[in-house]
């Protein structure tokens, strides 16, 4: 006989019976995922279909669904990076690994620490709670074992006679993991809701050092709960003092303050950090501020192009009342990068590397978030019938500068007077619709990014001038040798030595005596539209060895073109004969 399903499983995306459930989630890193009760929400009715009782609750949409609903409608818009829950309220998360643990009133209780006399002490003075908020006394909550514990929890979630308020409290466990770092010497620590265990780290210092050496310790330094989840990667960039570091954490952290922010004239990031949003699936990627103060700009901006190539969505942050210049050459210089160097090497790095799928050959996409004062933002005008990208894009064409690399191009505007607090709504909202639109650039697992970011940071490290204009971003890729005959530079990309690829360049190279570099061309060729360098033989292709030796001791040696065969000889004629270069 069929058992009946009584849990739902986000990560394995099925529905469970309690049996089930037991094996699957006893053990590994399959305990950690989030699982919710089926039963029916108390007096609460489907969004979708009100016929239906409600078992979800999405914190995002903000939306009653059942069970057909949710698999129908909101699972396939990408609903699993949604925040389901079963109730309306604030929901409370509870932390399952392998010692049992039991919930204060908005505290997180460790059992296996109520030995000593301090903890005692401390239990005596607090209101404990079960996982099902069953009443408890102080000596309960003292001398229960885990064991019963886990034992309980799973009795009051089958149990009929549980109430619904209970049901609801019990419905949701948390993913999050739990180290010993939030216990220490007895005392234990609450656990805030709505925040995550990653922290931000540095990835890349101000000399474009990497400084983690691998992918595992890529990823363990986000302390996820996925061994290499696929995420989407989010940067910004930005003039310093723009409040970029400010805007991640509002738009992606409630405001909690994870990226490092300063009220001070100098510029408090330097380099690349990083950190992951496991809510939302993100990788996000803080960057050093443009223009400020720095031993060498044109490494920051390598540095700049090098994060924006690995991105998925690229925020541009500005605070300036107009939308200045050096913002579209910026912007253009990197979207000719991109196309030029970066398409390229990303191919190689997906062959080289055994990554299975494909890499977009689009670039990302560039959200520019402007913020005024006094001045006008850019607006959809109904007269002229332009709207705010459109107005942008006609900017890029008058400074004739491109912008083919960027898969999109939004604008976010903003106007906050003086004294009040800047809206983030509206980059929240463009930032969420972006991730959820996986047509042209899907997620990545993390360690692809990684590879992706190293490989390019292992190919584009050569030293670059301070004096040289940042306007240029050729010369930070590509090579730096120069002829000696007629001095033009290579044009192929750095390093190009390590791949056996000879130097080339497009124009016409000079004649130098000294150096003796002279070279045969077939005048025949450039009628059909070819340039053939020709060299002098022995003896040509077709003939053999005894036949070619004999015609070169009679008439000298020969020059032979790949597509017109024999065009000089040497001595073909008694006297009279002319030198190749006649």
């Amino acid at each position: 006989m069929l058992s009946k399903a009584i849990v739902y499983c986000i990560q394995c995306n099925s529905l469970q019976c309690i049996s089930c459930e037991k094996q699957m989630h006893n053990s590994g890193h399959l305990k950690h995922h989030e699982r919710l009760n089926l039963d029916a929400i108390n007096n609460e009715r489907c969004s979708i279909d009100p016929s239906h009782p409600a078992v979800f609750y999405c914190s995002t949409c903000s939306l009653l669904f059942c069970y057909s609903c949710y698999e129908s409608r909101h699972q396939n818009t990408n609903g699993s990076e949604h925040k389901l829950q079963k109730c309306r309220e604030k929901q409370k998360d509870i932390v399952e690994n392998d010692n049992a643990c039991s919930q204060t009133k908005g505290k997180t209780i460790y059992p296996e620490l109520f030995s000593t006399a301090n903890n005692n002490d401390t239990q005596k003075h607090s209101s404990s709670s079960t996982f099902a908020d069953i009443p408890l006394d102080n000596h309960d909550a003292q001398f229960i074992s885990p064991s019963d514990q886990q034992i309980n929890l799973m009795q009051t979630r089958i149990s009929p006679n549980v109430t619904s308020q209970q049901k609801q409290n019990a419905h949701y466990i948390s993913k999050r993991e739990h180290s010993n770092d939030h216990i220490s010497h007895g005392h234990y620590q609450p656990n805030p809701a709505n925040t995550d265990s990653n922290e931000v780290f540095l990835l890349l210092d101000g000399g474009e050092r990497l400084t983690v050496n691998s992918e595992s310790d890529f990823i363990r330094q986000f302390k996820c709960s996925q061994q290499d989840p696929k995420v989407k990667c989010v940067s910004i960039i930005g003039n310093t003092g723009d409040g970029k570091s400010y805007t991640l954490n509002q738009v992606f952290f409630n405001g909690k303050q994870k990226f490092h922010t300063s009220s001070t004239t100098e510029s408090c990031t330097i380099g690349v950090w990083s950190t992951l949003d496991e809510n939302q699936r993100t990788l996000i990627l803080d960057t050093e501020g443009r223009l400020g103060l720095s031993q060498n700009d044109n490494i920051r901006n390598r540095l700049l192009l090098k994060i924006l190539c690995v991105s998925d969505i690229v925020i541009y942050r500005t605070k300036a009342p107009k939308l200045p210049n050096d913002m579209f050459q910026f912007l253009s210089d990197a979207s000719n990068a991109f196309l030029k160097y970066f398409r390229k090497e990303l191919e190689n790095v997906m062959k080289n590397c055994r990554i299975d799928g494909s890499m977009s050959a689009m670039g990302p996409t560039l959200i520019v978030f402007h913020e005024t004062q006094y001045t006008e933002i850019l607006r959809d005008h109904l007269q002229c019938q332009k709207t705010a990208v459109e107005q942008l894009k006609e900017r890029f064409e008058k400074m004739n500068l491109s912008y083919d690399a960027y898969s999109a191009i939004e604008y976010v505007g903003t106007q906050t007077p003086g004294g009040e607090s800047t809206d983030f709504r509206g980059i929240k909202a463009a930032i969420t619709d972006k991730l959820e639109n996986n047509k042209i650039r899907s997620p990545r697992n993390l360690s692809v990014i990684f590879k992706v970011l190293k490989a390019l940071n292992e190919k584009f490290n050569h030293a670059i001038p301070p004096e040289m204009p940042s306007t240029l971003p050729d010369d930070f890729f590509t090579c730096c040798f120069k002829c000696l005959s007629c001095e033009n530079k290579c044009t192929l990309a750095a390093n190009h030595q390590k791949e056996k690829i000879p130097h080339k360049c497009d124009k016409r190279c000079s004649y130098n005596k000294e150096l003796d570099n002279e070279v045969w061309k077939c005048l025949q060729c450039p009628r059909d539209g070819r340039d053939t360098i020709v060299y002098g033989k022995l003896i040509t292709k077709g003939d053999g060895l005894v036949q070619g030796l004999l015609k070169y001791v009679w008439s000298g040696f020969v020059i032979e073109c790949p597509y017109h065969s024999e065009i000089y000889r040497s001595r073909k004629h008694w006297y009279g004969n002319n030198e190749p270069k006649d």
